[in-house]
């Protein structure tokens, strides 16, 4: 297959092509397009490692052993145009996979995630994906702290506050309730904000008003 005529199989919603592409190796060929020199293919590439990993829990491993998160850190730190697909394959990756989570953090992948969101010109899509990413990374060992001294609580917090990026308030308001169950620290960075308890009791009761009265 050529480059882009096996990525376009890996993206097939028909789930016998894309077991074919499973069954010939694409996850590491796809993970090993994501250093193409064309950004169009890394682009592609990406988006069809993230949509494989959603629908198969063996792609996630497998992708995670051959560098797939490393190679995508890669590209989220160069910036560019690759960003979003990068960090929707990087939020495929991590559901459920403690390792590829703990990869994450460990190759310092919390400041540029942290720099994208903070973005004000960014994608909203982009930082929708990131807030994804992250109700998925706070739920791995060690994350809290991780998270909690990179600044995401605040920028969680704030970023609420603020009202801005209404389409990811669940999404966000997810990543501030895993980093702060049962973990004081980030409670008393959220606490420091004096106005977020309204702004999650609003996205409550947009959600669930009955919720909000209980």
């Amino acid at each position: 297959l050529s480059v882009l005529t096996f990525v376009a199989a890996a993206r097939c919603c028909e789930d016998a092509a894309t077991a074919s592409v499973l069954a010939s190796g694409g996850v590491e060929r796809l993970v090993a397009l994501l250093s193409h020199d064309v950004l169009d293919v890394v682009t592609h590439a990406a988006l069809a490692l993230g949509h494989i990993c959603r629908r198969f829990s063996d792609a996630q491993s497998r992708a995670g052993s051959a560098g797939g998160v490393a190679q995508l850190l890669r590209i989220l730190e160069s910036g560019g145009r690759c960003s979003l697909a990068s960090v929707y394959a990087l939020w495929q990756l991590c559901v459920d996979q403690v390792e590829n989570s703990q990869q994450v953090l460990s190759k310092g992948g919390s400041a540029a995630l942290l720099r994208l969101f903070g973005q004000t010109a960014a994608d909203a899509e982009l930082q929708l994906h990131v807030a994804g990413l992250w109700v998925v990374l706070a739920r791995a060992p060690g994350a809290q702290d991780v998270l909690g001294n990179a600044g995401v609580v605040e920028a969680l917090c704030e970023t609420l506050i603020a009202r801005r990026l209404a389409h990811a308030h669940l999404h966000i308001s997810g990543a501030i309730a895993n980093l702060l169950e049962g973990h004081a620290p980030n409670r008393t960075r959220a606490c420091a904000k004096a106005e977020i308890v309204d702004s999650l009791m609003n996205i409550v009761q947009s959600v669930d008003p009955a919720a909000s009265n209980a």
